[in-house]
Formats: C-alpha cells, sequence, structure tokens
C-alpha cells in the first residue's frame, strides 16, 4: 500500500471518528450545549485539527444529519427497484421512511433541531441548502408514485403529487414524534405500530378515485 493511500485512508478514519463523536454529543446534549472543544476531546484529537474537517459547528451538524439521509436514500432507491404497483410503491416509501427513523432513532432526533426557526434562521443557507437536497430527493420517489397512480387512475386527477408527498412526508414524522420522544423504548407496536398503519390507509382513502 502506497504511502498516500495510507494517508487518505487515516483522513477518511479521523473525519469518521470526528462525526461519530459529534453525533453522540449532540444526541447526549444537544446542539447547544456541544462544542467544538467537547467533539475534539470526544473524538481524542485537537482542536485544531477538527477545523481541517469542518470548518464550523454548523457544518459538523449538517454533515451529521446527512449521514442519517445517505442511508434513507438507498433505502428509497431499493423500494424503487421493486415490481409494485403504485400504490403499494407510495406506500412503501413511506413504512420505508418509518422505519428508517425508528431504526436510527438517532439522527431522527438529531434532527429535530433543524426543523427549529433557530436553525433555519442562523444555520448558513448554503448549508440548509444541503439537506433540503437530500429533502427533495426523498420526497421525488414519493412524487413520481404518485404520479403514476394518478396515470393509472388510481388517484384523483386533481391530486398535486408533490402536496401531496409532503403531506405524507409530514405526517410519518408528526407519529414518528410520538413514537421516537414519547416512546423511546419501544421497537415495534404501539403507537407507531397502529397509528402509522391507519394513518397512510385513511390519508390515501381520501385521495382515491371511488
Amino acid at each position: 500500500m502506497s504511502v498516500v493511500s495510507r494517508r487518505e485512508r487515516e483522513k477518511v478514519q479521523r473525519r469518521q471518528a470526528i462525526l461519530d463523536a459529534a453525533k453522540e454529543l449532540f444526541l447526549e446534549k444537544g446542539y447547544f450545549l456541544t462544542t467544538m472543544e467537547a467533539i475534539a476531546e470526544k473524538a481524542e484529537l485537537g482542536k485544531g485539527t477538527i477545523y481541517l474537517y469542518f470548518s464550523n459547528k454548523d457544518e459538523l451538524y449538517i454533515s451529521v444529519t446527512e449521514e442519517g439521509f445517505f442511508i434513507l436514500e438507498e433505502n428509497m432507491a431499493r423500494v424503487s427497484e421493486q415490481d409494485l404497483e403504485p400504490l403499494e410503491r407510495l406506500k412503501s416509501y413511506y413504512y420505508t421512511f418509518v422505519d428508517h427513523c425508528l431504526t436510527h432513532r438517532e439522527h431522527f432526533r438529531i434532527f429535530e433541531y433543524f426543523l427549529t426557526d433557530y436553525a433555519q434562521k442562523n444555520i448558513p443557507e448554503y448549508l440548509i441548502d444541503r439537506i433540503n437536497d437530500h429533502t427533495w430527493k426523498c420526497l421525488e420517489y414519493s412524487v413520481k408514485a404518485v404520479e403514476e397512480a394518478i396515470d393509472e387512475g388510481v388517484l384523483r386527477e386533481d391530486v398535486d403529487p408533490v402536496h401531496l408527498s409532503i403531506i405524507i412526508w409530514r405526517l410519518g414524522t408528526g407519529l414518528l414524534e410520538l413514537a421516537i420522544n414519547r416512546e423511546p423504548e419501544k421497537e415495534e407496536g404501539g403507537l407507531h405500530g397502529d397509528l402509522t398503519q391507519s394513518a397512510i390507509d385513511m390519508l390515501l382513502q381520501g385521495v382515491m378515485l371511488r
């Protein structure tokens, strides 16, 4: 192995160690109480080393948040490759999102800060755009499924694919807030077991052709 490749591998490992330390602290202490000094100490690196990889805490926070989206996007892509009817595909995207958040609860909890007014006003726009791009990439799967369901006469023609996809997304996050923050120890059943399925069924019944 060459010196260059070994150095590159070490850089990747060091960057991941920083992300892992930041994720643990953001989850434990929250965004405001987490400092770059604490992250450096957790990662067993000098504070100056952290700034070689991330320019500030906001960029580090966004990078931690992106890790969850990378996993979700891979799962969404797998659903898109399955041979499913449009409506079943749409439901599958919804369940995939819910299952992802329940499996990676730490990412969901950390992401909640991004949704606050403070974060939206204070995180630099170019970093917010990075997360918005990931959000839209996930929504596009749902939008396409809605469009196909409309074309096949399953959903009403007056349904806006983007609006319905956003409503489904926010429906999921609302129920996940109950499941994750109020039933943190439950892995199956409970609110996220019954309400999740009932909610998507009732929502889609309202936009289906009779």
